[in-house]
């Protein structure tokens, strides 16, 4: 397809490098789960289940689903008409779930599958997409072909991320087989324009919120 034709490119390492460059030079605290925002003067403090205070910032971002942001404002003691707005902008917010499952296979001698191929089977591509929707498989993918990294050298790793319909018929029941599996109960936004106009207000509430040092 001519919107598949032009090159893709990606970290050799894995996607995770992205965050792992933007950290660089950065404090970064993990297994930490902020539980409550707070007023502290100049700024807010972040508090962690106990109630410990874990950091405090002039500015916070959240990068999390609709859900979570909503749960953190309404155990805060961050009051006021624009966190009012925030939370009924939030609560718009629907999304599909996303069933994931990793497979090991013993490598060929010859090469992989999907990416290079083999020497009598070449293949300039290293995943499969369902582009008419109309299967349970919405992505197949060799991770070996994404990069050295991405896998043992004697094993062939297939990621088979499902499509939002089977993912919603068995997402309950993803945690049996021998798969290696991932269930996302919120993978991505499913709210279509309205979700969008309503990240639009958020942003500009955001916005506001900044310039007037709220």
């Amino acid at each position: 397809m001519s919107q598949h034709a032009e090159p893709k490119w990606t970290y050799a390492d894995g996607l995770h490098m992205l965050g792992r460059s933007l950290a660089t030079g950065l404090e970064v605290r993990l297994n930490t789960r902020v539980r409550q925002l707070d007023r502290a003067p100049g700024g807010y403090r972040l508090l962690d289940e106990t109630g410990t205070v874990v950091g405090a910032a002039e500015r916070v971002l959240v990068a999390v689903p609709a859900p979570q942001v909503m749960d953190l404002l309404q155990t805060g003691a961050v009051r006021g008409e624009r966190v009012d707005t925030a939370l009924t902008l939030l609560g718009t917010a629907t999304y599909q779930p996303m069933l994931t499952f990793i497979l090991g296979y013993r490598r060929p001698e010859d090469g992989t599958i999907f990416a290079g191929g083999t020497t009598s089977d070449p293949r300039p591509y290293y995943a499969l997409v369902n582009s008419d929707r109309e299967h349970d498989i919405s992505w197949l993918a060799v991770e070996n072909d994404k990069g050295r990294t991405r896998a043992p050298d004697d094993v062939l790793v297939v990621v088979a991320q499902m499509a939002v319909a089977f993912s919603e018929r068995y997402l309950r029941d993803a945690g049996r087989g021998p798969a290696g599996r991932r269930r996302w109960a919120g993978a991505r936004p499913a709210g279509g324009r309205a979700w969008r106009a309503a990240l639009v207000r958020l942003y500009a509430l955001a916005l506001c919120a900044a310039h007037a040092g709220a």
